[in-house]
C-alpha cells in the first residue's frame, strides 16, 4: 500500500469517539462512508493504534458487528489488534460475540484465518483445544493446524492427536516435516515422535532416551511432555 496515509488526526479522533462509547453501529456507518484512501487509513489506525487499547468486552462487541459486515476488509485488522491484546494478557475467547462469529458468521476462510492468527499464541493446551472446539474443527483434522502453530502447547496436542489417530504413515510424515523445518523445537519433537512411536527409516541422528515412567506420562501431562521436549 504505497499510498497508505498513517496519520489523520481528525479521522483518528472520530473513530476513537465511537470506540470510547462502544458504538459499533456508528463505527460501521463511519467506515462505510469513507472513501478508499481514508478507509485504508482507518484500517491502519484501528489495527495499530485504537483497537489495541480496548478492553476485551469492548473489543469483541465491536468485532461482532464490524467484522461479519465485511470480513475481507476488517478481519485482518481486528485479528492483528486481537493478537496484541492477547499477548498483553487482556483478551480471552469467552465472549458471546466471538462465539457467534465462530459458529455462525465466519466463512471457512474466516475460520482458518482466525485460528491461524491466535493458535500459535495460546499459552496452554486447554486454550488451544477450546479455540479449535469453538470453530468446530474435528479431532481428525486438527493435525495440520497444530503443526503450523509450532508452539509448545500445540506440540503437545500434536503428539496426543497422532497417538489417537494411530497412523504410522501419518506420524512418519509429520516427523519428517518437523525435521525439514529445522528449528530446535521441531527437531526435538521429531526425535520424540521417532522414539515414542518406534518409527523406522527416519534419517538423522537422535540422542533422546526416556525412562519408562517418563514415556508413560508424556500424553497425560503437559508439564512432563514440555520438560522432555525442551531438554533434549
Amino acid at each position: 500500500m504505497s499510498n497508505l496515509r498513517r496519520h489523520n488526526p481528525a479521522l483518528q479522533e472520530r473513530l476513537g469517539s465511537y470506540l470510547a462509547t462502544a458504538d459499533s453501529n456508528g463505527l460501521l456507518a463511519c467506515l462505510d462512508g469513507l472513501n478508499a484512501t481514508d478507509r485504508r487509513t482507518a484500517g491502519y489506525l484501528l489495527g495499530e493504534v485504537l483497537l489495541p487499547t480496548l478492553d476485551a468486552t469492548t473489543y469483541w462487541d465491536v468485532f461482532a458487528v464490524v467484522v461479519p459486515h465485511d470480513p475481507k476488509a476488517y478481519l485482518g485488522t481486528f485479528l492483528k489488534a486481537g493478537c496484541r491484546l492477547y499477548e498483553a494478557g487482556r483478551l480471552d475467547f469467552s465472549h458471546s460475540g466471538f462465539r457467534r462469529f465462530a459458529t455462525t458468521d465466519a466463512t471457512v476462510v474466516d475460520r482458518r484465518k482466525t485460528i491461524e492468527a491466535f493458535l500459535p499464541l495460546l499459552r496452554t493446551p486447554e486454550e488451544a483445544n477450546a479455540l479449535l472446539d469453538v470453530f468446530g474443527v474435528e479431532p481428525a483434522t486438527r493435525v495440520p493446524y497444530l503443526f503450523r502453530a509450532d508452539s509448545r502447547p500445540c506440540c503437545f496436542l500434536l503428539f496426543r492427536q497422532l497417538k489417537v489417530l494411530d497412523d504410522a504413515l501419518l506420524t512418519r510424515k509429520y516427523c519428517l516435516l518437523l525435521m525439514q523445518r529445522g528449528d530446535r523445537l521441531s527437531f526435538n519433537l521429531a526425535s520424540l515422535l521417532k522414539y515414542y512411536f518406534a518409527l523406522e527409516n527416519i534419517p538423522g541422528t537422535f540422542s533422546l532416551r526416556l525412562e519408562p515412567y517418563e514415556q508413560g506420562r508424556l500424553d497425560t501431562s503437559y508439564e512432563a511432555f514440555d520438560k522432555v521436549l525442551t531438554s533434549i
